[in-house]
Parts: structure tokens; sequence; C-alpha cells
């Protein structure tokens, strides 16, 4: 039987925390004011609603990340970070305000109708940041690159091969001049900018491939370094050759972004942890990684041990 007596909600942002807090029953929520974002503070705030086997905390995933949750935990606080698509909201709730939020957050939670967040360990947090930064370069190197193209097709300029920004390219690219100076400093710096972004893909799919966990499978570490990578098939091996093929390995690099949830029915109250399946809305180099993890979100919180009680939000 659960021993959670008070329901706290927290709307975190970057410089303050709106408390409030929901009593075991049908009473309504209360406010607790706000504070600044410092969990000293909040420590003491919440030393005054009771002991931590008490206390349920939640508050919202978002920019402020799982910093508060780790540190809450490390306290002893059963502290969970909510899934924002996953909130209740009714069609009259159209004012929005941070008290009002944390009231809707600590009702929630009484009620046992949120999802939660899986929160990452650190180790994990840190390889999601670093696919992420590859992301970014690589969204910059296809931006350098077609600067670089389209400039040189709005001077007539044509690469007579197949296949661009290989060795070739790049040579023939290095080829290219102009008789104003302006026109071949622009050039110049330009091939540079190509060169450096190209470079930096290079560097961050090696720190990917070193980092990554064991279970993820060599090969396709190393596909990283390819710029096609995505686009490459190989034959299967002789062992799986004339029958399916066997499914990703789990436990590996989804974690950096997070399986992306299935459109299901919405959970009955106490029903088991949903599975989640992978879409292919990941970048390919995490794909490429086999993404499939342990479900980060749709987790239901169990309903509290209450006796009698018809409308838990009311």
């Amino acid at each position: 039987m659960s021993t959670v007596a008070r329901f706290v909600g927290l709307d975190v942002h970057k410089d303050s925390i709106a408390m409030a807090v929901a009593e075991e029953g049908r009473e309504a929520a209360r406010d607790l004011g706000s504070l600044a974002h410092d969990v000293p503070a909040l420590r003491r705030r919440l030393q005054r609603l009771g002991p931590p086997e008490e206390l349920l905390i939640g508050y919202e995933a978002g920019p402020t990340g799982y910093g508060l949750c780790r540190k809450l935990r490390e306290q002893g606080y059963a502290c969970e970070v909510l899934a924002p698509s996953r909130l209740p909201h009714r069609p009259a709730d159209r004012v929005k305000t941070d008290r009002l939020d944390a009231r809707r957050l600590a009702l929630a939670l009484r009620a046992g109708d949120l999802s939660t967040v899986v929160v990452p360990d650190v180790g994990t947090e840190a390889l999601r940041d670093l696919s992420r930064t590859r992301d970014d370069a690589k969204r910059a190197e296809r931006s350098t690159r077609h600067q670089l193209d389209k400039d040189l097709l709005r001077h007539d300029r044509r690469y007579p091969g197949r296949t661009l920004w290989t060795g070739l390219h790049m040579t023939w690219i290095a080829q290219q001049h102009f008789e104003q100076p302006a026109q071949e400093q622009a050039l110049l710096e330009m091939r540079a900018a190509v060169i450096e972004s190209t470079a930096r893909v290079t560097r961050l799919s090696a720190a990917i491939a070193e980092h990554a966990p064991a279970s993820a499978a060599p090969a396709s570490c190393a596909a990283l370094s390819g710029p096609s990578a995505s686009r490459s098939r190989r034959a299967p091996p002789p062992e799986v050759q004339g029958r399916r093929r066997p499914g990703p390995d789990r436990g590996n690099l989804a974690g950096c972004y997070g399986p992306r949830p299935a459109r299901r029915p919405p959970l009955d109250r106490g029903s088991p942890t949903t599975d989640l399946r992978t879409c292919g809305t990941q970048p390919a180099h995490i794909r490429l990684l086999t993404v499939a993890t342990r479900p980060a979100v749709r987790r239901p919180l169990a309903p509290a041990t209450t006796q009698g009680r018809s409308n838990p939000m009311t």
C-alpha cells in the first residue's frame, strides 16, 4: 500500500519554481508560492510538508533538463519528470499561469493520470549531447555545401562528374578561379567552410563510435564516417539468408534521442507499462546504431491508494 500522503507539483523555470500541493483525498490543491530556482531552498520548503517518503514530486520535462530530478532523488525524494504531451487538459482551462500549472500537476499526480519520462543516467545524457552536436554539424555541413554548389552554378561552373563531394569533386573545386578578387575570396571562404564542416562531422562521428555502448554494432559505428552511410545496404550474412533477419539489439543508443511513442489508444487506469515502438524519425546515424532502447515515455504512474474516491481531479 502506498505511503504517499502529499503530491507536490512544480512548475520549473530557469530562475523560479512555482509549487503546489494536493493532499490525499478530494481537497483542492493549494499554492505554496514561488521561490528561486535553488535546490537547498526547495528542500527546506519540502521539509515543511513532511518526510521524503510521504511526498511524490513531479514537474514537466523542459529546457531545465533532469538535474533537479537527480538532486531530489539523491536526497531521498520520489521525483518524476512528466511528459508534457500527456498532461490532461480541460477544454475550459484557457488561463495559464505558473501557479495554475503547478496546481494542475499536483492534482494530476494525485489522480495517477500522468506519464513519466525515464531520466537517463549521466553517461547516456552525455552521449545524447554528443549525438545532437553531430546533428547540428551535419546540418551546417549541408548548408555550406549548398552555398558553395549554388555559387558555382550561378557562375556557370558545372562539375562534369557524377558524384558530388568526393575527393575528385573537391579537387575540381580547388581548380576553379575567378578574375575578380572579391569573387575569388568568396570562393576560398566557402570552400574552407565546407572543408571545416566536413572535418567536424568526421571528428564527431568518430567520437560517437568511440563512446557508444558495447551493444552497438562496430560496423554500424564505423559507417558513421561515410557521407552516404544511411543509403548503404549490405547483403545479410550467410547464417540469416533466406529467413527473416533478427530485430535490433535493445539497450543501446536510442536513449540518445528517445524512441517516439507510437499512436495507440489511451492507457487505462492501472494498466501495465505500455511497450513502445521506435519510429523511423531519428537521424540516420542514430538508426545505424540500432536505436531501440527501453521505453522513454508512457510509463503511467500508479494511482494512489484511496478509499471511496470517485473523481480525484476535483
